[in-house]
């Protein structure tokens, strides 16, 4: 499986993009809070700590907070 993953992932053109990073091309809103903040919810109750997680998160927060704030091109 792992042999397929890593050739698929080289098979894919540079210009490909998630579709997080395409809504923040746009300035629409992320699903950080349904996906990385589900997650650390998650943890949370178990009483986990995540700190890679948790920074990506904020730093999902903070871009997201930027994207909206500038107009649209």
């Amino acid at each position: 499986m792992e042999a397929h993953t890593l050739k698929t992932m080289d098979s894919l053109r540079p210009e490909m993009m998630s579709s997080m990073q395409r809504d923040m091309q746009k300035n629409l809103p992320i699903e950080a809070n349904h996906l990385h903040g589900a997650l650390l919810a998650l943890a949370s109750n178990r009483n986990m700590s995540y700190p890679i997680l948790e920074t990506v998160y904020a730093r999902l927060k903070d871009l997201s907070s930027a994207c909206l704030l500038k107009p649209l091109k």
